[in-house]
C-alpha cells in the first residue's frame, strides 16, 4: 500500500479510467508513466491520502508478513487468512478479500478497521494457535515494527561496545596480496554503520 523509502502511498488505478495500472498491456510504443487504457499521464495522477496511524498499521501488516515469509511460517499460521479478511471488520462488512481491493480501498479499509477497533485490529493479525508465532507478532506489534522492535537489542549491543572503542577492520594478506577483512571486523564495521546512521535519523 506504501512506498517505505518515501512514506508515500501508491496508486494502483489510473484517476481517469480507474483501470488497473498494466504497462505491459501497453498497444502502442508510449512511455510507462502513461495509462495502457486511455494514455493519462501518471506523473500528474494524485496518491490517496494516508494518516500517520493508517500507515502504521499497513506497514506492520508489512512487516508481519515479510517477517513470516522469511521465517517460513506462512505455511502454518493463519495470517494470509486475516489479512484477506480485514475487510469483513469493517462496519460495513465487505465480502471481497483484502488483495481484491485497490491500493485506496485497501487504505480506507485499514484506516476504518484501526480506527474503529483500535487494539482489536493487532489482536485480530497476532491471534494463532502457535505461541510463538503470537509472541513475535506481539512483540512486533507493541514496538510498532520490525525496526523498531530490534531497536531495543541494538541499545543493548551499542553499550557493550561503544562507537569510540569500535577500531577499523583489521585485513589480512592473502598470498596474491590483496587484502581480506576477517569476519569479526566486519560484523563490527557493520554495527559501527548501522548505529551511526540510527543516531543520524533520530537528530
Amino acid at each position: 500500500m506504501i512506498c517505505r523509502r518515501h512514506q508515500r502511498p501508491l496508486l494502483d488505478r489510473c484517476p481517469s479510467c480507474r483501470h488497473g495500472l498494466a504497462p505491459f498491456e501497453q498497444h502502442a510504443l508510449l512511455p510507462q508513466h502513461h495509462c495502457a487504457r486511455c494514455g493519462f499521464d501518471l506523473r500528474g495522477a494524485k496518491a490517496p491520502g494516508m494518516n500517520k496511524a493508517t500507515r502504521q498499521a499497513a506497514e506492520l501488516i508489512d512487516d508481519l508478513v515479510r517477517l513470516e515469509a522469511t521465517k517460513g511460517f506462512l505455511n502454518k499460521s493463519t495470517l494470509i487468512a486475516r489479512v484477506l479478511a480485514l475487510p469483513s471488520l469493517q462496519e460495513r462488512p465487505c465480502l471481497q478479500k483484502f488483495t481484491r481491493l485497490s491500493t485506496a480501498e485497501r487504505i480506507r479499509c485499514v484506516a476504518h478497521v484501526g480506527h474503529c477497533f483500535d487494539r482489536r485490529f493487532e489482536k485480530h493479525l497476532c491471534t494463532e494457535p502457535d505461541a510463538m508465532i503470537v509472541a513475535w507478532r506481539r512483540t512486533i506489534a507493541a514496538a510498532g515494527g520490525i525496526d523498531a522492535s530490534t531497536r531495543p537489542l541494538l541499545c543493548q549491543l551499542t553499550l557493550r561496545a561503544p562507537l569510540e572503542r569500535w577500531r577499523k577492520p583489521r585485513t589480512c594478506n592473502k598470498k596474491d596480496g590483496a587484502g581480506v577483512a576477517d569476519l569479526r571486523s566486519l560484523l563490527v564495521g557493520y554495527g559501527a554503520v548501522k548505529v551511526r546512521r540510527e543516531i543520524g535519523a533520530s537528530v
